[in-house]
């Protein structure tokens, strides 16, 4: 028989985790702010870069949880 752990408060989270930086690196300004706006009412922080230098040189003076890139 599997048992079903109870689930954790929002409030339970919120106290024990801190909201997660995202670094959003597309070229196109339109899906960079998309993108942006989407994850910041998911509850993330985020950080825009036009493309991979600017992306490189945000993380050499941030601390990012997770980067979000288009291929080109």
């Amino acid at each position: 028989m599997n048992q079903i752990s109870p689930q954790p408060s929002t409030k339970d989270v919120e106290s024990t985790q801190h909201a997660r930086l995202v670094l959003v690196v597309d070229d196109s300004r339109a899906q960079g702010r998309l993108l942006t706006k989407t994850l910041s009412r998911w509850g993330y922080e985020t950080i825009e870069a036009a493309d991979g230098s600017e992306a490189l040189a945000l993380c050499a003076t941030a601390i990012v949880d997770i980067i979000v890139s288009d291929w080109m």
